[in-house]
């Protein structure tokens, strides 16, 4: 799943403005969450 169809399926109408909440958050970006997540 693509870091645009998340912010979507969560209810963001725009992928960038996600982004930017997301690492306001959790002082991350979504793909470095993702990457970390992988790896395990």
């Amino acid at each position: 799943m693509s870091i645009s169809e998340i912010a979507f399926a969560v209810g963001f109408k725009d992928s960038g403005y996600f982004s930017k909440c997301f690492r306001k958050k959790y002082d991350q970006t979504p793909r470095e969450y993702m990457n970390e997540w992988r790896k395990g």
